[in-house]
């Protein structure tokens, strides 16, 4: 009976390994999942904050979870600037504060400031890297980040 629960075992882990191994090969590129955002305009309604959210799929089918925030020209339409990096100032992995609530919280400060608190507990057990840019593309709009847990 040990031999028969052993073999179940090895049989399903070899075939697991089999899966993952295929979609490293097939899926070298990361596929797109899940995308959300939030749009904030700034008070003198001449800037747009994107707080972006995206899954992606990549290979050996491990997704990764990825939060943004854009700050453009409200001429600019949101879709194209939202998928403009040259447009983003925060970029980290997606996480949580010690409330429960979604980091980053972002709010504008006056019409050309932003105040961005991420948090950091998915950082006790692995390090996670983070982008920051401390003013927009254009060098209006100054951002300020506020670390929490």
């Amino acid at each position: 009976m040990l031999k028969l629960i052993l073999s179940f075992f090895t049989l399903f882990g070899l075939l697991g390994g089999v899966w993952h191994a295929l979609g490293f090969f097939i899926l070298k590129e990361r596929v797109v999942e899940s995308f959300r955002y939030e749009v904030v305009h700034s008070l003198d309604d001449k800037f747009v904050l994107v707080k972006s959210y995206s899954v992606t799929q990549g290979g050996a089918l491990v997704s990764n979870c990825q939060d943004s925030i854009f700050v453009f020209s409200s001429a600019i339409p949101v879709d194209e600037g939202a998928s403009n990096s040259a447009f983003k100032v925060y970029s980290g992995s997606c996480d949580g504060f010690s409330d429960g609530s979604r980091s980053p919280r972002v709010r504008w400060i006056g019409a050309r400031g932003i105040e961005v608190e991420f948090a950091i507990n998915g950082a006790r057990l692995v390090s996670h890297d983070v982008a920051l840019r401390v003013m927009d593309f254009t060098g209006e709009v100054h951002v300020k980040f506020i670390v929490s847990e």
